[in-house]
C-alpha cells in the first residue's frame, strides 16, 4: 500500500545522509503590512513565495517501499536525525543506526534503504536547483559543500521547508548568492562552449573576444 502523503513528505530528510542537500534552507516570507481602519489595524495578505517541485512518480515509490514497515511516529524521529545529518552536525552513521534499529533491517539493509531514499530526493533537489535558480549540474557538489560550510542555518530551513510542504525556494537565496560570489567551473563553461584556460594560477574564459580571469566576467554577468 502506498504511504500517506504527509509520512512521506516527512522522510524527506533522510536524502541528507549522503550530501545534501543541499540539502536545504532559506525562508523567504514577505512581512505583512497594516492598514489601518475606524476600528483595528488588519493584517494584509502575505504574498505566496512557496515553488513546489514535486517528487516524480517513480521515486515516490522507492521511498513508499524504503518506508513500508515504520510508524508515522518512527518517521518523524527520523526525520529529526536526518535535518542534523543534512547540515553536519550529526554523522550519517548515527542515522543508519537508528533506522536499523527502527526498522529491524540490518545495518546493510538499512544502508540500502537510506541510498535508496536519498537517490530519489537528491534527484528531486538536484532538478530543482539547476532548472529553477541557475547552477550548473558539475557545479552542485561546490554548491552542497558551500552551503553545508557557511550557511548552515539557511540550509537547515531550507531542509524544513522541502520537508513537510516539497518547497523548495529555500534554495533561491543560497543559490544566487552562490553564483555571485563563486566563478562556474572550468566543467560548466566548456559544457556552454566558453574556452577556458589558466593563467598565472588562476582560470580565464575567453568571453567578448578577450580573455578574462572567470571571477572577473562572472561579477560583470559575462558568463
Amino acid at each position: 500500500p502506498r504511504v500517506p502523503e504527509s509520512r512521506v513528505n516527512t522522510s524527506w530528510v533522510l536524502l541528507s545522509w549522503l550530501h545534501l542537500l543541499k540539502s536545504w534552507s532559506l525562508q523567504d516570507f514577505r512581512g505583512g503590512s497594516f492598514s489601518v481602519s475606524t476600528s483595528k489595524p488588519v493584517e494584509a495578505q502575505q504574498a505566496d513565495t512557496s515553488e513546489h517541485h514535486p517528487v516524480n512518480d517513480h521515486d515516490m515509490s522507492t521511498i513508499n517501499a524504503a518506508l513500508a514497515e515504520i510508524e508515522q511516529g518512527s518517521v518523524d524521529g527520523l526525520a529529526a536525525l536526518g535535518v542534523g545529518v543534512a547540515v553536519g552536525r550529526l554523522d550519517s552513521a548515527a542515522l543508519v543506526q537508528k533506522f536499523s534499529q527502527i526498522s529491524g533491517h540490518d545495518t546493510e539493509q538499512s544502508h540500502a534503504r537510506l541510498v535508496s531514499i536519498k537517490a530519489a530526493y537528491q534527484s528531486q533537489a538536484d532538478s530543482a536547483i539547476t532548472s529553477r535558480y541557475g547552477i550548473a549540474p558539475a557545479d552542485l557538489p561546490a554548491f552542497y559543500q558551500w552551503a553545508r560550510a557557511s550557511h548552515q542555518g539557511k540550509l537547515q530551513e531550507a531542509v524544513h521547508k522541502q520537508i513537510h510542504t516539497h518547497d523548495v525556494s529555500g534554495y533561491r537565496a543560497m543559490a544566487a548568492q552562490w553564483l555571485a560570489e563563486t566563478p562556474p567551473s572550468a566543467a560548466t563553461l566548456k559544457a556552454a562552449g566558453l574556452p577556458v584556460r589558466m593563467q598565472d594560477e588562476s582560470q580565464q574564459v575567453f568571453v567578448q573576444g578577450q580573455w578574462m580571469r572567470s571571477s572577473a566576467a562572472a561579477r560583470a554577468g559575462l558568463i
